[in-house]
């Protein structure tokens, strides 16, 4: 999802703000949305979460475990795949990631309009970026 992309990356500041990591930051409002678009109503692994947020793993799972200590997640057992936890966001984990995209959105905003009367410049140069970076 190209656009999660965009809000993971540009996260930090609003992450501070929320006293999160840009790395739980990502993975608590992964874990919202994945939750929210469960149209099988199976529930959602950890490993679909590192999956969709292009996260390792490994480093998934540790993060994982530091928001279900401050309750912003759950886990439970997967109930036909033992080896999986089926991972949700509790009200308060909700509200931060929800918050959170607000902030980032804020933040999006205001970096773009100090751009206002330059915007043509900025999309050339960065579209001669991605350019460069998609032919190496």
């Amino acid at each position: 999802m190209a656009g999660y992309s965009h809000v993971a990356k540009g996260s930090t500041q609003g992450a501070g703000a929320l006293e999160l990591t840009q790395p739980q930051f990502v993975l608590l409002h992964a874990c919202l949305w994945l939750n929210e678009h469960d149209e099988e109503g199976k529930g959602v692994t950890q490993v679909q979460i590192a999956q969709f947020a292009k996260v390792d793993v490994n480093v998934t799972s540790q993060v994982l475990r530091a928001l279900e200590k401050r309750g912003l997640i759950t886990r439970a057992r997967h109930q036909t795949d033992t080896r999986a936890n089926i991972i949700t966001t509790t009200e308060e984990g909700t509200r931060l990631a929800v918050e959170g995209i607000h902030l980032v959105e804020e933040s999006d905003k205001a970096f773009f309009e100090t751009l206002d009367d330059r915007k043509e410049e900025y999309m050339e140069i960065m579209q001669e970026f991605l350019r460069q970076k998609t032919e190496s």
